[in-house]
């Protein structure tokens, strides 16, 4: 494995995701927040394959949308229907 290489090759895939992200008009912090959300959202501690397969996206969709507004997504710890 060599890192610079690896480094390199990183680097090339963050250049085309921040074309993606200008595209489309949507900054790539922005868009890195909103994905750790995501992921918090569903693995609350750790990755399981359970909840990778049975992920609840309307939840995950309103921890993206309560966090762009501002919000913790802590609270979503909770049933969002509750």
């Amino acid at each position: 494995m060599n890192r610079t290489n690896m480094r390199a090759e990183g680097g090339d895939v963050l250049w085309y995701l921040n074309g993606y992200g200008d595209e489309f008009g949507i900054d790539i912090i922005a868009m890195a927040i909103q994905n750790i959300t995501k992921l918090q959202t569903r693995f609350k501690d750790k990755f399981t394959l359970t909840e990778a397969i049975e992920r609840d996206s309307r939840k995950e969709l309103a921890a993206i949308d309560y966090m762009a507004d501002g919000g913790d997504v802590g609270v979503f710890d909770q049933d969002i229907d509750s």
